[in-house]
């Protein structure tokens, strides 16, 4: 009996066997591997939120400048042709909205504020991008429409195809347009578009 209990203080104070201390090892690596596949799925869908979350705003934004100039022009005109009297060289891109800037002009074929889809005006953009052909804004936020043209990007990220982008539908009995705003974006940060994100945005201007 003395023996016996002698052997077992024996094992209990030589501690973990080698195969005991690999297995309580092997199952740590595989614990936290879980976690740390738990932690990144986490951040992508996060990352993906926040994405999703400031592109509908810079959309909202967008809108909001529409809807702030069409107040101030004196017709809204959709799919209208090319005009060689538009202040600003689209470089190919696709008018969608011309904003008439005068009483005597109301098919905006001459100064007009014209939203145009197409290809970027630089490799800084992603895929196509809307842009704005009109005048600039001062400091106090006001339009100047003395001052000089200028063509910017409002948007990028835009799906290529006819009708894509930046659709604009007039009401046939009430004097307003629907627009749609369209943008495809690489989820979690991803440029390759693999997994893209499809975000729009409709409003009446």
């Amino acid at each position: 009996m003395t023996s016996l209990r002698s052997c077992a203080r024996h094992r209990s104070a030589a501690g973990f066997s080698l195969v005991e201390l690999l297995l309580a090892a092997s199952l740590g690596t595989v614990l936290c591997g879980v976690f740390v596949q738990l932690l990144l799925g986490d951040l992508r869908f996060t990352g993906a939120m926040a994405q999703r979350l400031q592109a509908r705003r810079i959309q909202q934004r967008t809108i909001a400048l529409m809807r702030a100039e069409r107040e101030l022009g004196h017709a809204l005109v959709t799919d209208p042709p090319l005009s060689s009297t538009w202040p600003c060289n689209l470089a190919g891109r696709r008018p969608v909205l011309a904003l008439a800037l005068s009483a005597h002009d109301l098919e905006a074929r001459q100064q007009a504020i014209v939203y145009t889809v197409g290809k970027p005006p630089s490799a800084i953009w992603r895929d196509q991008v809307l842009m704005r052909c009109g005048p600039a804004y001062g400091l106090d936020g006001q339009i100047n429409l003395n001052s000089r043209f200028q063509n910017r990007v409002l948007l990028d990220g835009l799906p290529a195809g006819e009708g894509k982008g930046l659709l604009a539908l007039p009401h046939p009995q009430l004097p307003v347009v629907a627009i749609t705003l369209e943008q495809q974006l690489p989820a979690s940060g991803r440029a390759d578009g693999s997994t893209a994100i499809h975000l729009s945005s409709r409003a009446a201007l």
